[in-house]
């Protein structure tokens, strides 16, 4: 009989070598997973790291606390100092922590340049593919904003918050164990598909078109669990509200001169602060912050909050297009002047205002409404003298592209005006779907839930689905009913006065996702109507 000669298997590349341990597992993913970064991305920051690192003998090669909040103060304006330096613990801890994914949940390492790039690049989001390598997301998914705010939401609280340790009791199974819950390993799970992905190589000088497999990697089950599930311990307050201050001023960093823009009036930034910290227990009643207020609490009201870090921390990520050899020959003095430079190519030039609304105002707004799906929102119709037409948004219905009604004004009652506090509130209308063959609604535009919220003197937001949203006269042209209602999300109503020159907010029932339980009446004080880029587009045929 004849014999078959196979071809000889062809040696891997030597970058796949095996994976047989868990120091070797996460060395595989941490080098992988930096290739998220642009080559000049990583060089800038080795380059900050070495310059702006101190001398440790314990840890001669990390940065401490101290470091973190040198470097990033000579991004930030002098009014926002004090706010880095009292949030630099936690700062410093979710770095730390972040960037040993997934085992963030485990003793940490010391903050090393490998460590800062993994936590620089999920904080940063500078690769939009990031996302399916640590949480099975895809940007441009349907509803892959939300996703990924929620994940985000989650392992910041395990990377910020302080607990003790776990023992020395071994978390490494062998054979014949029972087997963990899926649950508890989500993160290395993911990490581990990741890596498994990745281990596949070309012979591009035999065999282009056969895809070959490196050594096998260590199966996940005999990995220490990433104990994603544990969400025990607590954030000290003294450091988080300050952390809120940083990534509200930072909401605006798509905008030309953003953070400079908020801290110019400290009067304004001070009250969104105030008003933001206002949804979370006193600091005398609850001066930790634990995770079932944490999560209620933004998860409602702020699930964006987290984009702020984007601004903060983007500096060390920048790209200045230097050639290496000056990067080389860069003087710590050069590198503090590039590190002041504002974003080179800012997504929006100029900051809408109207009468209420103020960049203070749109910052506090895109830690509810995601800027990067909505884009720049330009006034439509404002009035500041209390003085407001229903025809105005009567002849915007239906709605042909997202709208934001804002309202300022005291509450409306028997006392004298002066004796009243001012409230700051409005709602989100999402556009509404139309059946045109010439027209498609963008889903993920679409599917951005209405609400009504509160900015002043209390943050919270009511949500409810798009589809909720009717709008109701009843024959009555100088009155105007808009009802939210959802399935799970409750019933409530604005209620526009043309004559009276109020607006009512009325909860028709309660539940537990609802921020505002209360109902109030407002003189009207002043109005605005803004739009945002609509999501409709037409189809060329």
């Amino acid at each position: 009989m004849g014999q078959f000669l196979s071809s000889p298997q062809p040696e891997p590349p030597p970058w796949l070598t095996p994976v047989e341990n868990v120091d070797q597992f996460i060395e595989r993913f941490r080098s992988w997973f930096q290739n998220h970064l642009e080559k000049q991305q990583r060089d800038w920051f080795e380059l900050l790291f070495t310059k702006f690192g101190s001398e440790s003998e314990s840890s001669p090669n990390a940065w401490s606390e101290s470091d973190v909040v040198k470097i990033l103060s000579i991004t930030l304006p002098d009014e926002l100092k004090p706010a880095l330096t009292a949030t630099g613990p936690v700062l410093f801890r979710c770095m730390t922590r972040l960037g040993s994914f997934p085992y963030h949940n485990l003793p940490t390492s010391n903050l090393t340049v490998d460590v800062a790039l993994i936590a620089l690049i999920i904080l940063v989001r500078c690769n939009e593919e990031h996302g399916s390598a640590i949480a099975d997301i895809s940007y441009g998914d349907y509803g892959s904003e939300e996703k990924m705010a929620e994940w985000l939401r989650r392992i910041l609280f395990q990377c910020m918050a302080i607990r003790a340790e776990p023992g020395e009791e071994s978390n490494n199974p062998v054979d014949g164990e029972p087997e963990r819950d899926p649950s508890d390993d989500e993160h290395l799970l993911s990490a581990h598909k990741f890596v498994v992905d990745g281990n596949t190589w070309r012979d591009w000088n035999g065999s282009p078109k056969l895809v070959h497999h490196g050594p096998p990697i260590i199966p996940a089950h005999r990995l220490p669990s990433s104990r994603s599930q544990d969400f025990s311990g607590h954030i000290p307050r003294n450091e988080f509200d300050p952390l809120i201050k940083l990534l509200l001023v930072n909401q605006l960093y798509s905008y030309d001169g953003g953070a400079e823009v908020l801290t110019r009036d400290s009067k304004q930034l001070d009250a969104c602060v105030a008003s933001i910290l206002n949804a979370f227990p006193r600091p005398d009643e609850e001066p930790n912050l634990t995770w079932d207020s944490y999560n209620r609490i933004l998860s409602s009201h702020l699930p964006y909050i987290f984009s702020g870090f984007t601004g903060l921390l983007a500096p060390l990520l920048a790209n200045y297009g230097d050639s290496p050899e000056h990067s080389e020959t860069l003087t710590k003095e050069e590198a503090m002047v590039l590190l002041r430079q504002p974003p080179p190519d800012p997504k929006f030039e100029n900051i809408p205002t109207a009468s209420i609304l103020n960049p203070h105002i749109l910052a506090q707004l895109l830690t509810f409404l995601p800027e990067a799906r909505l884009g720049n929102p330009s006034a439509l119709f404002s009035t500041p003298d209390g003085k407001f037409t229903l025809d105005v948004l009567r002849s915007r219905v239906p709605r042909r592209q997202p709208l934001g009604l804002l309202i300022t004004g005291v509450a409306s009652g028997p006392e004298k005006s002066s004796d009243r506090a001012p409230i700051c509130f409005g709602a989100f209308l999402p556009e509404e779907g139309e059946d045109r063959e010439d027209t498609y609604i963008n889903e993920d535009l679409e599917q951005i839930p209405a609400s009504v919220f509160k900015l002043r003197p209390t943050h919270w937001v009511s949500r409810s689905p798009a589809s909720g949203v009717t709008v109701r006269e009843d024959g009555n042209d100088r009155r105007m009913e808009i009802y939210f209602a959802g399935a799970g999300y409750g019933t409530a109503k604005l209620v526009l006065d043309e004559e009276a020159r109020t607006v009512s907010y009325c909860p028709q029932t309660q539940n537990d996702r609802s921020g505002g339980n209360d109902s109030f009446r407002v003189s009207v004080v002043s109005l605005d109507l803004i739009g945002f880029p609509p999501a409709r587009e037409v189809k060329f045929l």
